[in-house]
């Protein structure tokens, strides 16, 4: 549908209801150190003469007793003799590199054999005595005394790794964190779907499955999928689960029920988290069945994938590129030491009440197979946040937004999309009227909205009505110029972005794009749909309580 096109739909739909009456890390110079966000870029000087070596790791805090396999690493840009080369710690310890030419990026460390363990670079010995201070000091490189590179931190998180860019600034992230690139297939086809219309195609793919299963949970209650995850382990499929460790809010008791169930049954059941989590939170939602693959907006429970309460968007795709690419981000992540087995870690979980959802709502929007012409696995906090970026930079007409609140007026992917929308990209934003964002979606609503009159942009913001066709929206997803989506687990937040492990994609072709564009507008319009009744169904403008007699199911182009 064309942006011209969408105007006349939202002007017709919004014509009949009328007439129908959500720092303290820093690496600096040796001259100060600054309190920074710890997960936004530390400022480090660039004292090295180019073509000299400099530091670009360190490793001050690993978890061992002791910090045993701590490390620096050291960028030789040419083969380097060692000889006259020492490491210091705001000099009162020294340490010699060791004997050998040293090129190429190296660690060196007191205890190679641990550190190796944590880097896949090449690792020497240092010979003398260096102990990085877990509270922050100066590490001096020296070449005959005199300082070629020096770095200072404030502090040393735990198991924290400080990684130093080719700009001259750096930052920390865990030290077992990934680093994966957007993985691209092309000229595939998918299958996309909606919820709360379309709660089979979760079970449906695991009853496909004759291989592999590997199955992702910020949350995890579904009777429907426990009963077909332990179906399929029975009949020898190689199935596996990965949930949160800590959601917020508490892990809900019929979510340890369900656990326990599938633990019992012989399912191979982990949980992400424990003192020393890579990520704030284990947020993506997503299945690998074969060589197809499901990523949703929903949570693995009864109100998400269930159809019992969320509009939410999913889709499941049907090449094995897409599915080995988002299996290798499942496999790194249980490869790691916050990965724990559910039948000891559950049995420290203290579980929580949760309210019973029970809702029904009709099938208005039908899953759909459709040409795909270009699929890319984004996962945060290792890519996501650049490629949704450039996606919204490349923008010339329309951006169609839906999320369940925006994390604040500076809001990076907010910001981008508010720069389209001055370049003359028309920008739609649907948010959710969940009780637990009322307050923070009329603030922003009326930000942008007053913004857009004041700077006469083309954006327009309003929160959905859920009306009779489901409960609440908590879809996040994005349709630009009628040919790219992106949905998954992000929120349009920077803890999203750069602290949680999330998986999305993005999809590109017209076909997609128009049925989630569908959906879209009808969420934006506000449509309630009931049937049957008699021989047609019954159109009713969710504001207004109006209705009209149709013959069919209307589709929106």
């Amino acid at each position: 549908m064309s942006t011209t096109e969408r105007r006349r739909y939202t002007l017709a739909a919004t014509l009949v209801a009328l007439l129908l009456i959500g720092g303290t890390l820093g690496i600096t110079t040796v001259s100060a150190a600054s309190d920074l966000d710890p997960h936004e870029p530390s400022h480090t000087g660039n004292t090295t003469e180019s073509g000299e070596p400099r530091i670009i790791e360190l490793y001050p805090s690993p978890v061992a007793h002791g910090n045993v396999g701590e490390f620096v690493t050291i960028e030789f840009p040419t083969e380097t003799e060692p000889n006259g080369w020492t490491l210091h710690d705001d000099g009162r310890q020294t340490a010699h590199l060791p004997s050998d030419a040293l090129e190429g990026t190296v660690a060196l460390s007191h205890e190679p054999a641990e550190t190796r363990q944590h880097t896949d670079h090449d690792v020497y010995p240092l010979d003398g005595h260096i102990q990085f201070a877990e509270d922050g000091e100066t590490v001096t490189l020296k070449r005959n005394g005199s300082v070629v590179d020096s770095v200072t931190y404030d502090r040393a998180a735990e198991a924290e790794l400080w990684e130093r860019t080719e700009d001259g600034t750096g930052s920390w992230s865990p030290i077992e964190a990934t680093d994966i690139a957007p993985a691209t297939t092309k000229n595939t086809d998918a299958t996309a779907f909606v919820l709360p219309d379309a709660p089979e195609a979760s079970v449906e793919l695991i009853e496909r499955a004759d291989e592999r299963i590997m199955l992702a949970a910020y949350t995890y209650s579904d009777a429907r999928v426990t009963d077909a995850l332990i179906a399929a382990h029975e009949r020898g499929v190689d199935t596996r689960v990965a949930v949160e460790a800590s959601p917020v809010g508490g892990t809900g008791e019929r979510s340890v029920d369900q656990l326990d169930e599938l633990t019992a049954a012989g399912v191979d059941v982990v949980a992400f988290g424990g003192d020393h989590a890579r990520y704030r939170f284990h947020h993506g939602k997503f299945a690998v069945a074969d060589d197809e693959a499901l990523v949703m907006t929903e949570n693995w429970k009864p109100s998400g994938a269930g159809g019992q309460a969320n509009r939410g968007w999913g889709v499941v795709t049907h090449d094995a590129e897409t599915a080995n690419a988002i299996a290798d981000v499942f496999e790194a992540d249980l490869d790691a030491s916050d990965s724990l087995q559910w039948d000891e870690y559950g049995e420290t979980v203290d579980p929580v009440e949760e309210p019973k959802t029970e809702g029904r709502y009709p099938a208005e929007f039908d899953s759909s197979r459709l040409a795909v012409e270009e699929t890319t696995v984004l996962t945060a906090p290792d890519n996501a946040e650049p490629e949704i970026r450039r996606e919204i930079e490349d923008a010339d007409e329309s951006i169609l937004l839906t999320q369940v609140s925006i994390g604040g007026h500076d809001d990076p992917l907010l910001q981008e999309a508010i720069e389209a929308a001055h370049r003359g990209v028309e920008l739609r934003i649907l948010l959710s009227s969940a009780w637990y964002t009322d307050d923070e979606n009329a603030e922003l609503q009326e930000w942008l909205n007053e913004l857009a009159d004041t700077e006469d942009i083309d954006i327009e913001v309003q929160v959905a009505d859920p009306g009779d066709r489901y409960e609440r929206l908590h879809t996040k997803g994005v349709i630009i110029d009628d040919e790219t989506v992106i949905l998954g687990s992000i929120n349009w937040n920077t803890h999203s972005l750069r602290e949680n492990r999330e998986l999305a994609l993005v999809l590109e072709g017209d076909e997609v794009a128009e049925y989630y564009t569908r959906v879209f507008n009808s969420d934006w319009a506000g449509i309630v749909w009931r049937f049957p009744v008699g021989l047609g169904a019954v159109l009713v403008a969710g504001t207004t309580g109006a209705v009209i007699i149709a013959h069919r199911r209307v589709e929106f182009a």
